[in-house]
């Protein structure tokens, strides 16, 4: 387990997604988009821009290489760069404290908070340009979610202790596995449709890995980790940790990008 990348501030890392092609993308709440490049440590800018003012809640990119980005509390957007320079906005309607994920085919699933509390799932499809509104019984606000390469939106219901997987926009949420940690919060999958969730097992940080079929979960080293926040897998089964650090004497929070193997 090794530190992975180096930023020039303090940052106050939100999220973290790999593309297709193995590139790291992190948002940072005050200072944007970064991504890395596969066997770099240096963070690069590449937006898109937001609001004035508004901070990133979370990042990532598609197979095209355009950038997302989820800006702002109240009046949320979700903006797009393309690999031309061009921004627009997704037409997502009245977007509160946004967060996103994206697949590589430019789908993109949206939760924000309508009342400042509530979550509120929206997806947006690329293909028509179109949003849908939807509906997951049972997971978590707080908690991460997965788009595959399929549109299939996997979340996690800490209340029932599993991971739910939904396979239309229409669709009820259907068990993929049982989960063992108590304080789960973050889901990837990787291409082989093996699970991972990191969080807190019994006050503890916690990685397990559920690969289809199996009976019990791989649980990933994690000695040196203190508060896993967020997580990411590569197409070599490479593990990327988003890792908040204690805060000491009064300071700010910490975080930290960790990258493991399997």
């Amino acid at each position: 387990m090794v530190p992975q990348a180096t930023f020039d501030d303090d940052p106050v890392l939100q999220s973290i997604s790999v593309d297709a092609r193995d590139t790291l993308f992190v948002s940072d709440y005050n200072d944007g988009v970064f991504a890395i490049p596969k066997d770099s440590e240096q963070p690069m800018a590449v937006g898109p821009p937001g609001p004035t003012g508004s901070s990133v809640r979370s990042g990532g990119a598609d197979g095209a290489a355009n950038v997302y980005a989820a800006y702002g509390w109240e009046s949320g957007v979700v903006a797009k760069l393309s690999p031309d320079g061009r921004t627009a906005d997704l037409p997502f309607d009245a977007l509160t404290g946004p967060e996103m994920v994206v697949n590589n085919r430019g789908a993109v699933v949206v939760v924000d908070y309508i009342d400042g509390e509530t979550p509120r799932y929206q997806f947006y499809d690329p293909t028509s340009q179109t949003v849908t509104v939807l509906s997951i019984p049972g997971v978590q606000d707080g908690i991460s979610l997965y788009l595959d390469d399929n549109d299939a939106i996997y979340g996690i219901d800490a209340l029932a202790g599993r991971v739910v997987k939904i396979v239309q926009t229409d669709a009820t949420p259907v068990t993929v596995t049982a989960i063992d940690l108590d304080d789960p919060h973050a889901i990837t999958v990787d291409r082989d449709g093996a699970v991972y969730i990191a969080g807190l097992a019994g006050g503890e940080p916690a990685i397990s890995v559920y690969t289809p079929g199996a009976v019990e979960a791989i649980h990933l080293p994690t000695e040196g980790l203190n508060k896993p926040a967020d997580i990411a897998v590569d197409s070599i089964g490479s593990v990327y940790v988003i890792d908040e650090l204690p805060a000491e004497n009064g300071e700010i929070v910490q975080y930290r990008i960790v990258k493991m193997t399997r």
